[in-house]
């Protein structure tokens, strides 16, 4: 048995109207979604199957055809917010787990899923956490696993995968392949093939900017490289800059954070200095968060030190650096990119003109178009995602702080923000990123590659 999506066109900001021919897809199928640009790629997705309407305040977007021929039986979305999604009223992630399944399903059969799914999830050892203390990576398996206790037969996966660690994230969609068979089930995963990694082999969707490609050859869409992150926090420093003017120099010693009376780390020790970018890995709920917001004064920390020196002369970190967190620090506004990176470049209740185009010139050096910086950002989380990396470029302080900084971008996105950390390395700051994405890391290679060989 399978399921005819109709043939239908949908717009998304800054794009043509696409003709999807239509398709079919077997129930008890894995299906990917991609495309150059993910807003449209999940336009598609959310269109095939006639739910465009959950989306109409996030993206906006015209579907022209008529419904889907088939009866939903249980359908389920899960968004690329998974922490918009944790509900500020359950007192633990057991309660978050269940939260809404008691309606429906009889508390015998209850208590047997909730357990299969942490253990797939690997969130046991998380049941009496209150689910807002929970790392990004935590929070999305437990909001994957609050949905896949309901076993939807109809299930959109958008953009989450990028939360997990590679390790997980392998074991997790090879698990779906086997959900979709045992529960006659149709799984669509909407995300850039490079964070789907080396599964992509079953059904594809693929959207250009004017079609959308069906089943297309992998091999110039799909980086063959693979990266193992270690299990537990490992802070990596690379590249240095000997030629400075003014140094700078983060150290910490002997840090320690607890939280809900649990250990995150201990005893973390390492320095950075002018030129320098520190990788800091790990898998989910290692520490790669609660390490940069501890630098950032935003939690208190346990144990240790953390000294900042500006030439030799200790100073105060936070008033010098900068931090992107890994869900978008900016509100959903209908301010436009230019409006916030002139807002970064100098705060004010209302942004100046000579303010405004200084941003607009900037972005446009970026090899942005003039159309992307012009959109509202809540048009776009993938926009409004980069609009807070950018903005935490565009403020010039000495330290930059880049959670996750590459979650929701594309792939030409992921270039421009090695780019920019490659460029701001060499003009001294020192970067921090938090990071399991190979795309950043392959092209940061890149460039310390090149410019190894054209200082030779």
């Amino acid at each position: 048995m399978d399921i005819t999506i109709n043939p239908f066109s949908f717009q998304t900001p800054s794009a043509e109207i696409i003709e999807f021919s239509g398709d079919r897809l077997p129930l008890g199928g894995l299906c990917f979604v991609s495309g150059d640009n993910l807003d449209h790629a999940r336009a598609l997705a959310l269109g095939a199957f006639g739910l465009d309407e959950m989306i109409t305040s996030e993206y906006k977007f015209i579907k022209k055809s008529k419904s889907p021929e088939y009866e939903i039986p249980f359908i389920s979305y899960t968004s690329s917010m998974p922490h918009a999604e944790i509900s500020r009223f359950a007192p633990t992630v057991l309660h978050e787990i269940v939260l809404g399944l008691s309606a429906f399903i009889n508390e015998d059969e209850l208590i047997p899923r909730r357990k299969d799914v942490a253990e797939l999830m690997e969130i046991s050892d998380l049941y009496d956490r209150e689910p807002t203390t929970l790392s990004g990576g935590e929070t999305a398996r437990v909001v994957v696993a609050a949905h896949l206790a309901r076993k939807p037969r109809i299930w959109i996966v958008d953009q989450i995968l990028g939360e997990f660690d590679p390790t997980f994230r392998n074991r997790f969609v090879n698990y779906l392949y086997d959900y979709c068979k045992s529960n006659s089930a149709i799984v669509l995963i909407i995300d850039d093939l490079n964070i789907i990694s080396h599964q992509v082999d079953k059904h594809i969707w693929y959207v250009r900017k004017d079609a959308v490609l069906k089943n297309p050859l992998l091999n110039d869409l799909v980086l063959k490289v693979d990266f193992n992150i270690p299990e537990k926090l490992s802070i990596q420093p690379s590249m240095y800059r000997e030629d400075l003017e003014e140094t700078i120099r983060v150290a910490v010693e002997g840090l320690c954070v607890t939280r809900s009376g649990q250990e995150v780390f201990g005893n973390i020790s390492f320095s950075v200095s002018s030129g320098q970018v520190c990788w800091i890995y790990g898998e989910n709920g290692s520490g790669k968060t609660t390490l940069l917001e501890s630098l950032a004064g935003l939690i208190a920390y346990d144990k240790g030190h953390i000294e900042f020196h500006r030439n030799g002369i200790v100073d105060d970190l936070k008033s010098n650096m900068s931090y992107s967190p890994q869900h978008s620090d900016i509100d959903i506004t209908e301010n436009s990119l230019i409006e916030e990176i002139a807002f970064a470049f100098h705060p004010s209740w209302k942004v100046r003109e000579y303010l405004r185009l200084q941003a607009e010139n900037w972005l446009l050096s970026l090899g942005l178009s003039r159309e992307n910086i012009c959109i509202d950002l809540n048009s776009s989380l993938r926009m409004n995602k980069l609009a807070s990396v950018l903005s935490s470029f565009a403020r010039k302080k000495p330290v930059i702080a880049l959670d996750e900084p590459t979650l929701l971008l594309n792939s030409e996105e992921v270039k421009l923000i090695a780019g920019l950390i490659f460029q701001y390395i060499m003009e001294g700051h020192v970067i921090l990123i938090a990071t399991h994405d190979k795309r950043l890391i392959i092209e940061m290679n890149k460039l310390e590659t090149s410019d190894r060989l054209g200082s030779i």
